[in-house]
């Protein structure tokens, strides 16, 4: 009876430490996907759908919203729009972007890697790491992007 309570004991241990190596591996996929949902979320809201409810009014407000040429000048206008707005003329912003996607790929290959092979995530610091190096660098592009705008 002593040996099968130690023994539960240890399982117990070795569960809770188990639980304690994923920690940093949940909160790191936590942050990976409040950014990635945040950006997606903006691109879709703040750029598409704002900037094609814009291009339904002006279409519809317009004498000629028949006149095929008025239907393309909105629909350019709308383009440019969310081009503008969706970072893809900043390199320096959208090789970010890149950059964060990238490192939630690697995060992916890590964890599926592990998974498969029972190792632990042994580069998961370096890539915790590079993630807020990159979403700190991130953010501080935006904020400069913002302020440039005002």
């Amino acid at each position: 009876s002593s040996s099968s309570s130690s023994s539960q004991h240890e399982q117990q241990r070795l569960a809770l430490l188990e639980r304690s190596k994923l920690r940093p591996a949940l909160l790191l996929r936590q942050q990976m996907v409040y950014v990635v949902e945040s950006v997606a979320s903006y691109l879709q809201f703040g750029v598409v759908d704002e900037h094609y409810n814009t291009m339904l009014r002006r279409f519809h407000s317009s004498s000629s919203s028949s006149d095929f040429e008025h239907a393309c000048k909105c629909h350019d206008e709308f383009l440019a729009a969310c081009v503008s707005q969706a970072w893809l003329q900043s390199d320096v912003l959208s090789r970010c972007l890149r950059g964060l996607l990238d490192l939630c790929r690697q995060f992916c290959v890590l964890c599926n890697a592990a998974s498969n092979s029972g190792r632990p995530l042994d580069t998961l610091d370096t890539l915790s790491q590079a993630w807020e190096r990159q979403t700190k660098y991130f953010f501080t592009l935006l904020m400069g992007l913002k302020s440039h705008r005002q």
